[in-house]
């Protein structure tokens, strides 16, 4: 990973290309047309498939999963916008069809075209941010594909795209979940600040394209979204108690060290008199 720090403008940069150039070179990738995207979307490939079913259910012996734990880590790491590909086609590591490694390819080609994108820090807010999301039955047992991102200071920090466990009847439903999955995300992450800043960034935003699942946050009975965590005013007044410890503790070491000094001197001074 290469980090950049423009410390003048407050601005910091993270990318990986080169381990990208190096993933291209292991898999024999260096040669092909990059790709705009890094996939096709559902619709088409549905209609791909339909139209080559054979094809589709042939089996590879290929290296399919070392390309998955290769690109996992740049999903992980740096590259967000491969986050729901990997995601998807990690769930065909066991039997992988022509299909699958075609798309496998295609992601490969699309960090050719990418690989000196990366993430940027700067610092221009005080805030703390997710977004939640989610498709709609797109798998064949029903259930749905949930993403999340969240900022903190406007830049992105976190993210994660995975496939829910539960089969949802609505899209009310299945957008409620994704919203409760990016809540989780916030209070490890706020708790995590407490420790390192020592104060909260509560209350956090939650943006979601659901006016339905919006609305069953609000009512009576459904608190999921709400009892997370403990309450800000029981937040704040643990860290303020913890605030008080430490300034007892820094002049508590404070009077020591007077102490020692003092005592330091005292024995000097004994010393000359001999």
């Amino acid at each position: 990973m290469t980090i950049k720090r423009d410390r003048s403008n407050k601005i910091l940069t993270i990318n990986q290309t080169d381990y990208v150039y190096k993933v291209l070179e292991r898999f024999g990738m260096t040669d092909y047309n990059p790709h705009e995207t890094p996939m096709v979307t559902r619709q088409a490939r549905s209609k791909k498939i339909n139209q080559d079913q054979e094809k589709t259910r042939r089996k590879l012996d290929v290296l399919y999963r070392e390309i998955i734990g290769c690109i996992s880590y740049l999903a992980n790491a740096s590259r967000p916008d491969i986050s729901f590909a990997v995601n998807f086609l990690s769930r065909k590591q066991s039997n992988p069809t022509e299909e699958d490694w075609l798309d496998v390819k295609r992601v490969l080609r699309y960090l050719k075209g990418t690989a000196k994108l990366g993430l940027t820090f700067r610092g221009n807010g005080d805030t703390l941010e997710a977004y939640s999301d989610s498709s709609f039955k797109d798998w064949p047992d029903s259930t749905s594909t949930s993403g999340i991102a969240i900022s903190l200071y406007k830049d992105t920090v976190a993210w994660r795209s995975h496939k829910q466990t539960l089969v949802t009847s609505s899209t009310c439903g299945l957008e409620y979940l994704a919203m409760s999955e990016a809540c989780k995300e916030i209070v490890s992450l706020d708790k995590a600040l407490r420790d390192i800043l020592g104060y909260t960034m509560y209350p956090v935003t939650l943006y979601c394209d659901n006016q339905s699942a919006r609305d069953c946050t609000q009512k009576e009975g459904s608190h999921k979204l709400k009892d997370f965590d403990d309450t800000l005013e029981e937040i704040k007044k643990r860290l303020d108690e913890r605030k008080r410890i430490g300034i007892k503790r820094k002049l508590s070491d404070t009077h020591g060290d007077y102490v020692k000094q003092c005592a330091l001197e005292e024995a000097a001074a004994v010393t000359n008199a001999d």
